[in-house]
């Protein structure tokens, strides 16, 4: 939309201009793009200050929006006009000057007439300087009141109506104490605007970070955003395209760099110096799960960071956040039906969510995992008493970190997981402040190498090897093209391939009881095995020989004591039975296979069952 601004002088405060940036930023606040241009001064000799000054002067509707398409915007030709404020005259000034003449017609206004002339001013103010929204998400944060929304096209910022920033904002700029029935009533006035009024639009937020029509969206403090495409990477107004950040949603404000400026994140201790046992790509991978957040695809996997005390799990995770600008959530789980209704939430919130320190097994944290990682809902009664019901949209990227990760010996949990093993690094680490002033010090330079690092993969339409990882195929193939954009393209492929070999082990040997004794054992044999699962329990519990059973004994010979389990206490001995030995080989059948090429025939009447010495 092309919008003709009257030219007017300093004497007016530059009316005319002022109200065309008024209406663009209206329309902004909508979505539609806009330019507000003033035409020449002068035409063919002719003095013009308006449209209908140019048509006289000669000019037909297609030369003047030649012009509108080329010419300086209002803003940059009248920077004055930009500085005094878009409309002029503040909430409280409308207000005042509404009530004012009232006043002169009635000079004994009830306060009922009070509250309504405040509010109709004050809506009208709002109006003219931004728009009122609701949202459209079904979940527990968004019902009711939670759904009004206000976008400031001054600011560009988009406020929950109910939220604590709005109504001190609100406060501030109408003169109004918060404590006041004048206060309350304007306040549920803008909430009635949002979400029942004419005028008021649907809006899908973004949080922290969007994807939408071939563009990737970093937030970037309240009023802007980082718009990411394949040509490049620009700094945009929120509110651009349509995409919206909540104030509630939005990274911490940061400044993009040249190109050549940017930092990758693996340069910084925390990421790049991880100590990772036997596994010189794990950083990479890291890198890459990072990569993958602002591309907010819809299935993801959780990351599951684990190892000893003091290895830095829980610090690279604050790291994450702190890079991003992020409050961190950073949570400790319970178990019971608290835990996982607290987890959903969390989920539901955007961004990242951390699990710390899952240490002991969580019933409920396989399915609700399953559930954040493929963006899933779940659905809860919003009161006893009835049955109206609200909806938990899980849009958050989890993070688990445990020493002891018994979450890994569910199988289906484990083949989403994305893992990495810490160990505690050797020699002085550094300290939490250390760290944090080194993130500070270069987040400019990471956000700018992250956001060209996206842009590059968006440019790239090359092919790509197809789902490396299985459960989240689209995924893997961002981070590929990501990879290819580090220049890191067969180090990403062989971080990838590694990851996902090792989930079948990381589940197995979490089983402390069975499935890490397994892997040791038959790692320590160095040739096939086969028996029934009785026969298994008695090599667990007496290692090899001849108390390994017949069947063991028949088809292949094991030295005698070549295996020596120190695991079991006599107590754990008489719990570890040949049931619980051919429930557990059924159970975590899928991991058995990738780890030991599980097989099953039947001799004789009995199940056997055959493994063979794990892989490197």
């Amino acid at each position: 939309v092309f919008i003709v601004a009257d030219r007017d002088g300093e004497a007016s405060g530059w009316a005319g201009q002022r109200l065309a940036l008024r209406e663009k930023a209206s329309l902004a606040a909508r979505g539609v793009k806009a330019r507000a241009v003033c035409l020449p001064a002068e035409i063919g000799g002719r003095a013009v200050k308006d449209a209908s000054d140019a048509l006289e002067a000669g000019w037909d509707v297609l030369t003047i929006s030649g012009h509108c398409a080329t010419a300086r915007e209002v803003g940059d030709e009248f920077p004055e006009a930009a500085h005094v404020g878009v409309g002029g005259g503040t909430l409280q000034e409308a207000i005042g000057a509404a009530v004012g003449a009232a006043m002169v017609k009635n000079e004994r206004l009830t306060a009922d007439d009070r509250r309504g002339i405040v509010n109709k001013a004050g809506l009208e103010w709002l109006r003219r300087h931004g728009a009122f929204y609701r949202s459209v998400a079904k979940d527990e944060e968004k019902t009711g009141a939670g759904c009004a929304l206000y976008f400031h096209a001054d600011t560009k910022r988009l406020y929950e109506i109910a939220s604590d920033e709005f109504q001190s904002w609100l406060a501030v700029g109408s003169g109004i104490d918060r404590i006041k029935n004048e206060f309350r009533s304007l306040h549920a006035r803008c909430v009635d605007a949002a979400l029942a009024m004419e005028f008021s639009r649907t809006v899908e937020l973004s949080r922290f970070w969007e994807f939408r029509d071939g563009r990737i969206y970093l937030s970037n403090g309240g009023g802007e955003m980082a718009r990411i495409t394949a040509q490049g990477v620009s700094i945009v107004d929120n509110g651009t395209d349509g995409v919206l950040f909540s104030q509630a949603h939005v990274c911490e404000h940061w400044e993009l760099l040249d190109k050549a400026r940017g930092v990758c994140p693996l340069e910084m201790r925390i990421f790049g110096g991880i100590s990772t046992p036997g596994n010189d790509l794990a950083p990479l991978l890291l890198l890459l799960w990072i990569l993958a957040l602002p591309r907010n695809l819809k299935n993801k996997p959780p990351l599951s960071l684990c190892g000893d005390v003091g290895s830095g799990k829980t610090r690279t995770a604050r790291a994450i956040f702190e890079m991003f600008g992020m409050t961190e959530r950073i949570n400790k789980a319970q178990k019971g039906d608290k835990g996982e209704e607290e987890f959903a939430v969390s989920a539901g919130y955007g961004g990242i969510t951390v699990l710390d320190n899952v240490d002991s097994g969580i019933k409920w944290l396989a399915d609700s995992a399953a559930n954040a990682s493929t963006g899933g809902t779940k659905e809860r009664r919003k009161l006893y008493s009835n049955g109206e019901l609200f909806f938990l949209q899980s849009r958050s990227a989890v993070i688990f970190t445990s020493a002891n990760p018994l979450y890994a010996t569910d199988a289906g949990l484990a083949d989403r997981l994305i893992n990495i093993v810490f160990e505690r690094p050797e020699g002085r680490a550094s300290s939490d402040d250390e760290i944090s002033a080194e993130i500070a010090a270069n987040r400019d330079a990471l956000l700018t190498w992250i956001c060209h690092t996206l842009a590059a993969a968006l440019a790239d339409g090359a092919e790509v090897p197809k789902s490396i990882n299985r459960r989240h195929p689209d995924w893997s193939e961002w981070c590929l093209k990501c990879g290819r954009a580090m220049g890191k393209e067969a180090d990403a492929a062989k971080a990838l391939e590694r990851a996902e070999a090792d989930k079948a082990i990381i589940s197995v040997k979490s089983d402390t009881m069975i499935g890490s004794v397994l892997y040791r054992i038959f790692r320590e044999l160095g040739h096939p095995w086969e028996g029934t699962a009785k026969e298994l329990r008695e090599l667990m519990v007496k290692g090899g020989g001849d108390g390994c059973g017949h069947h063991a004994a028949t088809f292949y010979t094991i030295p005698a004591n070549a295996v020596a389990p120190e695991e079991y206490d006599p107590i754990t001995k008489e719990r570890l039975t040949p049931k619980r030995v051919g429930d557990y080989i059924r159970g975590a059948k899928v991991s058995l296979i990738d780890v030991f090429n599980l097989r099953q025939r039947t001799s004789g009447g009995h199940v056997l069952w055959r493994f063979d010495p794990p892989g490197e």
